[in-house]
This record gives structure tokens, sequence and C-alpha cells, in this order.
């Protein structure tokens, strides 16, 4: 289905650009304002599908840019937090009214924006 909002691209496309210059390195925790950004034109969970894949795509380029430095034991250590993480935010996600989970994305997101800029 393709969105035809013009105040989604309008949206959208910042979004996308912040969301991979923080995920380059350059922004710092920049990128946690790209689902609040894009929710103001769709919902929150529309907007954390549509940015999911885009996530995904650049998790594989830096897997295989850094594959062979990966300290394995610190991954086993964090892939517990991660799994139980991913399965609480699903739970959320499922059983959450819409406006909930916008109060709850953008109260995250001011929280590490500030986490960011402050210390």
């Amino acid at each position: 289905m393709i969105i035809s909002d013009p105040w989604f691209y309008v949206t959208a496309i910042p979004a996308v650009l912040i969301f991979g210059i923080g995920k380059g390195g350059l922004g710092g925790a920049l990128g946690v304002v790209a689902v609040p950004l894009m929710s103001l034109s769709v919902s929150s969970t529309q907007a954390a599908a549509i940015l999911l894949p885009i996530l995904c795509v650049m998790d594989g380029f830096a897997v295989k840019q850094h594959y062979r430095h990966v300290d394995t034991m610190l991954l086993r250590k964090m892939l517990p937090g991660a799994v139980l993480g991913v399965a609480i935010a699903g739970m959320v996600m499922s059983y959450s009214s819409e406006n909930w989970l916008k109060i709850v994305v953008g109260s995250l997101c001011l929280l590490f924006c500030g986490h960011y800029f402050f210390t």
C-alpha cells in the first residue's frame, strides 16, 4: 500500500536521513528522533514498521564490515537482554493504544536525547 499523504514524505525523508546519520555515528543518539518524527504523519507502529527494514539493512552492512572484530563473550552477555527487550516491546505494542504508544515513544526519545546532550 503506497502512502499518498504528502506530509508523510515531508516527515519520512528527514527521519530516514537523521536515522542514517545517527546510525553512521555522526549524530550520536539522534537516530531515536526518527520514529517520533514519522509518528507525526503515520501511526507509531507504522513508523516503526517502515524503519525496521531500513535498520536491518544498515545492521547487515555493519556486521559485514566488522564481523572479524566481534567479542563473542560480550555478545553472549548482551543477547538474552536483547531478546527479552524485543519480546517486551512486542507485547507492549500489541496491547497498547495508539495514543499511549505515542506518549511512550516520545518520552523515550526525550529521555535518550536528554541523556546524550547532558552527559
